[in-house]
């Protein structure tokens, strides 16, 4: 599992970033809105499930990344784990 965050200094939009983030090798499900973002799918042997938060100034995002013959099983404690990650209240 990985947890960054990143500074928006270049003001990017949350539908340009989502749009790049979908470009993913080997997605399988994505849904974005002005709050963030979900990418998930399989790529070289790895599933992945990664989850983004967007603000004005700042992209929070976690990625867990794990075996793909273990799907059934973590797919749903990976869902979990990156939906945890919520835009900052306003």
């Amino acid at each position: 599992m990985r947890a960054w965050g990143f500074a928006n200094s270049a003001h990017l939009t949350p539908k340009s970033l989502y749009e790049d983030w979908a470009r993913r090798q080997g997605v399988t499900f994505k849904a974005g809105d002005d709050a963030g973002w979900t990418v998930a799918g399989a790529d070289r042997g790895k599933s992945y499930y990664s989850r983004c938060v967007y603000g004005a100034d700042v992209v929070v995002c976690v990625e867990i990344q794990y075996d793909a013959d273990i799907k059934d099983d973590f797919e749903p404690k990976a869902k979990h784990i990156a939906q945890s990650l919520k835009p900052k209240a306003k």
